[in-house]
């Protein structure tokens, strides 16, 4: 596996695992850190998939996405989005040429090695499609410059023809013949045949024959003497058959050659004409055939196109539907939420808002209006740059265990709260954080408590009354003894 994987987020612990991860899977991996690093390196050398965070500092994901585009139309760019950027992604994939979005966090690794898939089958597609169309391009192009470098050879073989022996009949008839394209090979060999023998000087003796591989065409009577003229037919400079023109009976004595110079440069000529006919004849066949076969495999390949577009027609449509159904869970959750009388949080990993409930919004005092989901909390609930020092909800967040615990008011210190933490699922990263006040019921408790005391040293001073009743006034040592037997039993009675 040699594809190459640019990854670009702001993030290097995610920058980190997703090089490890798509390393161990064996892709080539280069990091970018930032949008305007992401274009520099993709500039200095080619990556099939490109995988950008959204939302970044300086160049974010959608313009990132832009200039890939731009530089390579083939490669493929799938983008990274939190809950908030939503709009953002699908517009990106809508107008800007991404082909995936992810969620983040990841649900699982094969979550992201699934869409690279995609998006590697989708690159692969579209370059077979563009070399399939060029080269059926180059096919036409070829095709029109041999059948008019053939047209043009024709055209100069029969000019030459025409001036050479203009005044012989059998070149007007073969012109004519050939025009005829509803003739086959055959039917064109037999007519030109029958134009040979009143081109000669002797024409009521005269016969031809064309042998041609292992078919033979001849003049009715046909007889091989010993006057004959013959040319070679060839094709390719292969000779594949041979033009024979004869004189049936001896010529006059008076004539010294049978045959005269015009004759033999007409057989000739008309035995070169038979290879070039014989040669175009074959090379439009091949050309035929190549050709069809080319449109075939793009027929074959058109419709594989239309049905792998189908299958992303379908999966636009499950995501989609998938979206539509994700933003109904989220409109449900939300109401939920609003609905429980005491504030709510729900927390990623890194302390941003994902979810505050209406009651969460009156506690810490922000506008209907005003959208922090997606933003660090201590930034937009406590107006700091860095999380709280004191806030136990950070490190338990890192614990990643439940825990409830008690302080003092965040909003009123005068106040006493309870926190609880609760962890989202084993398989999203995330808290739900319960604010309780339990300002009153602790004065309740203390009330309690109070009251338990005052009743124990009212019935402790009633007991001491009637002791000093019982005692002889005037023995001090049966007073002293009942001061201490008092003193002794009075921290326990208090205690009950």
């Amino acid at each position: 596996m040699n594809e190459k994987i640019l990854v670009v987020d702001d993030e290097k612990a995610i920058l980190k695992y997703l090089d490890q991860l798509l390393t161990q899977e064996g892709f080539q991996v280069r990091r970018a850190s930032d949008g305007e690093e992401a274009i520099a390196v993709f500039k200095s050398e080619p990556f099939d998939v490109v995988i950008t965070d959204i939302r970044m500092p300086g160049m974010d994901g959608s313009e990132v996405v832009k200039q890939v585009k731009a530089l390579d139309k083939n490669a493929e760019v799938i983008i990274l989005t939190g809950f908030a950027m939503f709009d953002i992604a699908i517009k990106s994939l809508r107008d800007d040429g991404a082909c995936d979005y992810l969620i983040k966090p990841l649900e699982s690794p094969d979550e992201l090695l699934i869409a690279i898939k995609r998006a590697l089958e989708k690159r692969k597609l579209r370059i077979e499609n563009t070399r399939l169309l060029s080269e059926l391009e180059k096919a036409k192009t070829d095709l029109e410059s041999k059948v008019h470098e053939r047209t043009r050879d024709l055209e100069l073989a029969n000019l030459e023809l025409s001036k050479s022996i203009r005044k012989l009949n059998c070149l007007f008839g073969i012109s004519y013949l050939r025009q005829k394209t509803d003739l086959s090979t055959e039917e064109l060999i037999r007519g030109i045949l029958d134009i040979i023998p009143p081109a000669f000087q002797y024409p009521e003796i005269c016969c031809a024959r064309v042998v041609l591989e292992d078919q033979a065409f001849e003049t009715s009577g046909f007889k091989e003497t010993l006057q004959k003229l013959s040319g070679s037919i060839a094709v390719n400079d292969q000779e594949i058959g041979i033009l024979e023109v004869c004189y049936m009976e001896e010529i006059p004595d008076n004539i010294y050659e049978p045959f005269q110079k015009e004759e033999e440069r007409l057989v000739n000529s008309i035995s070169e004409w038979l290879g070039k006919i014989i040669e175009k004849e074959r090379s439009d066949e091949t050309l035929r055939k190549a050709h069809d076969g080319l449109e075939q495999r793009v027929r074959e390949r058109t419709a594989e196109l239309v049905a792998s577009n189908k299958a992303l027609e379908r999966e636009i449509r499950a995501n989609k539907h998938a979206e539509d159904e994700l933003l109904k869970s989220r409109n449900v959750l939300e109401k939920v939420f609003d609905g429980i009388p005491e504030p709510l949080l729900m927390l990623d990993r890194d302390m941003s808002v994902k979810i505050l409930n209406k009651a969460a919004k009156i506690y810490y005092g922000v506008p209907e209006d005003q959208d922090i989901i997606g933003s660090p909390c201590y930034e937009k609930l406590a107006k700091r740059m860095t999380p709280c020092e004191e806030c136990l909800i950070f490190s338990e967040i890192s614990n990643g265990q439940p825990v409830t615990f008690e302080r003092k008011g965040f909003m009123n210190p005068d106040r006493f709260e309870r926190v609880t933490v609760y962890n989202l699922s084993e398989t999203e990263e995330g808290v739900i954080v319960g604010i309780n006040d339990v300002t009153d019921a602790k004065l309740m408790a203390k009330l309690e408590e109070e009251e338990k005391l005052a009743e124990a040293v009212i019935e402790a001073k009633s007991e001491f009354v009637a002791g000093l009743v019982k005692i002889d006034l005037c023995s001090h040592y049966e007073l002293l003894r009942f001061w201490l037997s008092y003193l002794t039993e009075m921290p326990f009675k208090f205690m009950r």
